[in-house]
Parts: structure tokens; sequence; C-alpha cells
């Protein structure tokens, strides 16, 4: 299904991580977070993580962007300054500053 997505060639990590922040510069977090859960090879990096975060965070869904970035610190991914900008700015966005 991932191949057919990607025009039958198999999908690289950047593959995933461009489709992801395009998806969230719609404001598709919805249809980022089914091609995220859908990733089995390759798997996630912290690439797509913050990428997802980050759709997640433009489309107004601050727990969820929150929840995205905490999966990605359980996995062992070291948060990038992009990765804490987005996790800040949705908790802000969400009137979440005590977290």
């Amino acid at each position: 299904a991932a191949a057919a997505a990607f025009g039958g060639a198999a999908p690289s990590l950047r593959n995933y991580t461009a489709s992801l922040s395009s998806l969230g510069s719609r404001k598709a977090w919805r249809q980022a977070l089914i091609l995220f859960r859908g990733m089995r090879h390759p798997a996630p990096d912290a690439f797509c993580y913050t990428a997802l975060s980050s759709a997640c965070e433009k489309g107004s869904q601050w727990a969820m962007a929150l929840s995205v970035f905490d999966e990605m610190v359980a996995r062992g991914f070291a948060p990038s300054v992009v990765s804490f900008s987005t996790a800040i700015s949705s908790a802000g966005k969400g009137a979440q500053w005590q977290l």
C-alpha cells in the first residue's frame, strides 16, 4: 500500500518526512497520523515524529502533538530544537504552560 502511494517505489524515510510535512502544511493532521501509523519499513525516525507532531500542532491538535513528542522520547529519540519548539508551541496553544 505504501509503495503504491509513492509511485510504486518503496518509500524512504525522506519520502515519509516530506509527505508528513506536506500534510502538516495543509493542516491535514488526520491523514498525517494515518500515514505515520502505517509506517513499517522503514520504521519512523526522529524526523518523522517531529513532522507528525508539527502537523498535529498546525491542525490545532495540541494534545496529540504533545503525545507524539512523548512517544518519540519514549522510543529513545533525542528531541531536536525543532521538536522542542513544536512541543512548546503546542503547549502554548493549548494553554498548557504548566506542562
